[in-house]
């Protein structure tokens, strides 16, 4: 939800982390962080989410991040 709050036009690093960033602080860093690059990239180990889902863009950003939720359930 917070992600889908963003334009397109302006789903950028620096929006995309002031969005995530006060929920990661308020529900563990690690909590959000790491399921959210895995989610991205399938990876343990990559660049920070932030800057993989500015260079994916929006659309696959969000198409990633729901495949991963729907795998959880």
């Amino acid at each position: 939800d917070l992600l889908e709050s963003i334009d397109e036009k302006d789903f950028v690093l620096l929006n995309i982390k002031n969005t995530v960033w006060p929920y990661a602080e308020e529900k563990g860093r690690g909590n959000v962080l790491w399921p959210f690059r895995a989610s991205l990239t399938g990876l343990e180990r990559s660049p920070e989410p932030f800057t993989v889902a500015d260079v994916l863009g929006k659309p696959e950003t969000l198409k990633r991040l729901k495949i991963a939720v729907n795998m959880l359930q």
